[in-house]
């Protein structure tokens, strides 16, 4: 059995989660992101990129997901604004 958050062939896994309805729906591009995903992989680090709108469900399945999945490092970006839908701190509290 692979140890958590490596890979079969030995490199670590990561998981980058943007929060963002704009992002989501297609309305703004994701800046922040992809430059955290690149410079992850740089570091040698597998890493798998996902885009969630700020649904607290939707937040919630994607960490769940990376978690089991054996990513040890989750990174999310995005979601902390003073909006009503912001609630990313609050989903990655529980």
């Amino acid at each position: 059995m692979a140890e958590v958050g490596r890979f079969g062939n030995g490199r670590r896994r990561a998981a980058v989660i943007t929060v963002s309805d704009e992002v989501a729906s297609g309305n703004d591009s994701d800046r922040v992101c992809p430059v955290a995903k690149e410079l992850l992989t740089e570091l040698g680090l597998d890493v798998v990129r996902q885009v969630v709108s700020d649904d607290e469900a939707q937040l919630e399945g994607a960490l769940q997901a990376a978690i089991a999945s054996g990513a040890g490092i989750v990174m999310n970006c995005g979601g902390t604004g003073s909006g009503p839908r912001d609630r990313t701190s609050d989903v990655v509290a529980r």
